[in-house]
């Protein structure tokens, strides 16, 4: 996984680390037990932004709202003009009621950004398991698109070498 993704939006640096693996898999699980009820209840028109929309409205509160947290609590913000940047969950409404425009995206990016490493590497067993595996990958692609990733932020990615743990390797790479 990524140590940290960095989403910018209107000059707004949102910078996600990841979330401990339990957490974000039982996260994971809820949403994805979401598309699949709102697809049993509504098929919709086919296009993504529908999905979501129909996910996003299946989803009782307490399932939004830990999704939601997993997102927040997991978010440092870095504002325009080098103010001292805050963890996100700790001003969440002041924040976002300056910045209404950036919820619906941080939520899919942050989403999309704590899930997507479920998926590589355990493509096959997943597989196995869920045979829909490969509509849920295209689900994950076709959820940035919709998000307007390409067009209406910057996104960078920094990767930093990891040890088996899961943290920084302790290799150091040559200056």
């Amino acid at each position: 996984m990524e140590l940290k993704k960095t989403l910018t939006l209107d000059g707004v640096d949102y910078v996600m680390t990841p979330v401990n693996a339990v957490q974000g898999w039982g996260c994971l699980q809820k949403l994805l037990g979401a598309i699949g009820r709102s697809k049993m209840m509504n098929g919709g028109d086919g296009s993504m932004a529908t999905a979501i929309a129909l996910a996003f409205s299946v989803m009782d509160s307490s399932e939004l709202a830990e999704l939601q947290r997993m997102v927040f609590d997991s978010t440092v913000v870095r504002g325009e003009g080098g103010a001292m940047p805050f963890k996100l969950a700790d001003q969440a409404e002041t924040h976002l009621n300056q910045y209404r425009s950036h919820l619906p995206q941080l939520l899919v990016e942050g989403a999309l950004y704590q899930f997507e490493d479920f998926f590589t590497g355990i493509r096959a067993t997943l597989g196995s398991l869920f045979p829909g595996m490969e509509s849920v990958m295209a689900f994950l692609a076709k959820a940035r698109e919709v998000a307007g990733e390409a067009e209406a932020s910057s996104v960078t990615e920094q990767t930093d070498p990891t040890g088996s743990s899961g943290h920084p390797s302790s290799v150091s790479s040559p200056a």
